[in-house]
């Protein structure tokens, strides 16, 4: 009972940290956009973006596997200085193939031997951060993860970019922004890897080295296609404005995520406790369980984005409104992968990640072939690409998991819930239309999402009675 209601208070807490670090983040993002405008703006999220690219190559899909395998007795509490050392050897041997690329070939870091190097930097410790959070989810710590990973690092670059302003040089710190990421990191990365790291070990089986192998081709796969967007719309297309309100995009699509993230990072080593049990049925529940919470909540999200997306844009200034078409695909395509629920990671911690690499060459491959298929269309192009590729791999997944686990992923009841609430906020949102006044609209706007949330949860589901109280009592 105790051990019941101190996990209820886990949870919340877990939910309510992460609400205040998205918070925390969404405004480091609007205070960056606000003051440096789209174009700078989009230059600082170029370096970035290629920082988490090679953290993405680097990390080898290592971050998934210490979530699957962090719990297993099998692996005798070395997981994660086994994962750590092959994480050091792959990024010493690449590192020479980075920075040839980085000083000679890339826009930006061309012939900058210094921005080469922070890039470089920056993205290793980007990988040792992603392997401590990933350690301490797997061991069902998530709200250690959330601490880590966002509320400290975000909270630490908006506070030194305030001062900044303040002291009337923002272009300082617009200069050194990836200064300051080497910087943060590293004060937590060191403590904690000293701490945690008991010995270098290169001890992987066979059949280990090949879940990594799988878990690195669906992390490159799925996050190429979503870097390369920013990566690409900077480099081909040459838009920076346009670059800049796709990170922007991101960034309110991020709010959504801090509540789904919770919950889909929260079951993932639920998946694999019932994989190693080999309990399908409660597998299953949990899978479309998480599905519906994440819906009560993303759904709504979803629709005001999509329908007003000129007026969530203009929050950030003038200059990102010139295309606001791209937060209405890049919301339709985050829409797809919600409603569909977390196929992927339950493939993932199910012992399935071959699928998983089938499907992030799926996703990659679709994204690649729509890229080139609307390269005509230079601002919308890349947006269209990925949201096509959202389509695609979700069916793909989703007929996967049916065959796989011998039963449909998703119930009749669960599927005519998410009908009902698309139905019914829809309704409820489209009226705001009608308010020309921007403060006016936003007032309204937020009354009527945080009540549609409640609606969803405890009125329009035909779950009503039951995904409340089971959130509160999840665990591991």
């Amino acid at each position: 009972m105790m051990r019941s209601r101190a996990n209820k208070y886990i949870n919340i807490f877990t939910y309510i940290l992460s609400i205040f670090s998205s918070i925390v983040g969404i405004g480091l993002n609007f205070f960056l956009a606000k003051v440096l405008e789209a174009d700078a703006y989009g230059r600082v999220q170029y370096l970035l973006s290629l920082s988490t690219l090679i953290s993405c190559i680097c990390v080898f899909g290592l971050n998934s596997f210490l979530i699957r395998e962090v719990k297993n007795s099998e692996q005798k509490g070395n997981v994660f200085n086994k994962c750590f050392t092959l994480y050091l050897a792959i990024y010493l041997f690449v590192l020479p193939i980075i920075y040839f690329l980085l000083y000679n070939f890339v826009a930006i870091t061309n012939l900058n031997r210094i921005l080469s190097i922070f890039v470089t930097i920056t993205g290793f410790l980007m990988g040792v951060n992603s392997l401590i959070t990933a350690y301490f989810q797997g061991g069902g710590k998530y709200h250690l993860s959330v601490i880590f990973e966002t509320l400290i690092p975000k909270m630490f670059l908006l506070v030194c970019a305030i001062v900044f302003m303040v002291i009337g040089n923002l272009k300082g710190f617009q200069e050194n922004y990836l200064v300051f990421y080497i910087i943060i990191y590293s004060l937590i990365a060191i403590p904690i890897v000293v701490k945690t790291l008991k010995g270098l070990n290169l001890r992987f089986t066979r059949n280990e080295l090949i879940s990594i192998f799988f878990f690195f081709g669906v992390t490159v796969t799925y996050n190429l296609g979503n870097e390369l967007t920013k990566v690409l719309q900077g480099s081909i297309f040459n838009n920076t404005v346009a670059l800049a309100t796709i990170s922007v995009s991101t960034s309110i699509l991020n709010l959504i995520l801090v509540f789904t993230n919770v919950l889909n990072n929260l079951t993932k080593p639920i998946y694999s406790k019932f994989k190693r049990e080999k309990n399908t049925t409660d597998l299953i529940q949990t899978y479309r369980f998480n599905t519906r919470i994440n819906s009560y909540i993303a759904i709504p999200f979803y629709l005001f984005f999509i329908i007003f997306s000129n007026n969530f844009l203009q929050l950030f200034g003038e200059s990102y409104t010139k295309y606001p078409m791209i937060l209405t695909i890049m919301a339709l395509a985050s829409a797809v992968s919600a409603i569909t629920g977390p196929n992927g990671s339950m493939l993932a911690m199910t012992g399935n990640e071959k699928y998983e690499l089938f499907n992030g060459f799926i996703y990659f491959g679709t994204y690649i072939a729509m890229a080139f298929a609307f390269s005509f269309e230079p601002v919308y192009g890349l947006t269209i690409a990925l949201l096509i590729s959202q389509i695609v791999v979700n069916i793909f997944k989703y007929i996967e998991c049916w065959k796989l686990f011998k039963m449909a992923p998703l119930d009749k009841k669960t599927i005519f819930t998410l009908l009902i609430i698309i139905i019914t906020n829809c309704g409820l949102i489209l009226p705001l239309m009608l308010i020309k006044n921007y403060f006016l609209w936003f007032g309204v706007g937020f009354v009527v999402g945080a009540a549609l949330i409640v609606l969803n949860c405890f009125i329009f589901s035909l779950y009503r009675k039951n995904d409340f109280k089971h959130l509160l009592g999840l665990r591991l």
